[in-house]
């Protein structure tokens, strides 16, 4: 399969020249269930799951009748914790559980490389020749956006780990998501409209991502 050749733009929003991206990591199968699951994955390992109801059980009172049985008018009551009541107990409450599931490693590497695939096919993906012209003001990180015409919809900011000071100029921008190559994920690319990062950034992210599909095609050839 050919090499894609992709354009890079400098800080201006200028194209400097093209560049070659992987065809096994930016133009594999897309597949929308593979992506599915995996965003569903993501949300339920998010999720804290210290919600809690309090049962009769963990209630304190409710021993006493609270008034007597008859001559009163009012309904029968043996407990001022009762499930009937404003402020008694609830019945079958949500309990501190663990929403995590188990999801395939095959799934979750076929899911991201299909949202790669995605994004370079959707012209989504915005590669700079460096991000260094940014040294940590807000006005630096708007400016950039808006001259590569990525100021509008939600927009991921993908940094190397020697870019972290970048991260200043764009953490406090509405609709700006910052995260490091390490934790690019599924979902945030899915939700984000522009994906914004360095040629070295680029570059990292395709040479961890095309061994892990290595590794993967080496486990399949040992079963």
């Amino acid at each position: 399969m050919d090499v894609i050749t992709y354009d890079l733009v400098d800080s201006g929003g200028t194209h400097c020249r093209s560049i070659g991206l992987s065809p096994r990591v930016f133009a594999s199968p897309k597949s929308q269930l593979a992506v599915h699951a995996t965003v569903v994955w993501q949300l339920a390992k998010r999720r804290a799951g210290t919600h809690s109801a309090l049962e009769r059980s963990a209630m304190k009172g409710g021993g006493k009748k609270p008034y007597r049985q008859k001559g009163t008018g009012r309904a029968r009551a043996g407990s001022s914790i009762s499930p009937l009541w404003v402020g008694g107990a609830v019945v079958h409450g949500p309990r501190p559980r663990s929403y995590e599931t188990g999801l395939n490693k095959k799934v979750r590497l076929a899911a991201l490389a299909s949202a790669l695939t995605d994004v370079v096919d959707g012209k989504r993906l915005v590669v700079l020749d460096t991000l260094n012209c940014c040294t940590g003001r807000a006005k630096e990180g708007a400016s950039l956006l808006r001259a590569v015409g990525a100021n509008k919809g939600g927009v991921l900011i993908v940094l190397h780990p020697q870019e972290s000071r970048v991260a200043l100029s764009f953490r406090n921008l509405e609709g700006v998501t910052v995260i490091g190559c390490e934790g690019v994920n599924v979902y945030d690319l899915v939700r984000s409209r522009y994906i914004v990062m360095s040629e070295a950034t680029l570059k990292h992210i395709e040479g961890v991502v095309e061994q892990r599909m290595g590794a993967r095609t080496e486990e399949a050839g040992n079963e």
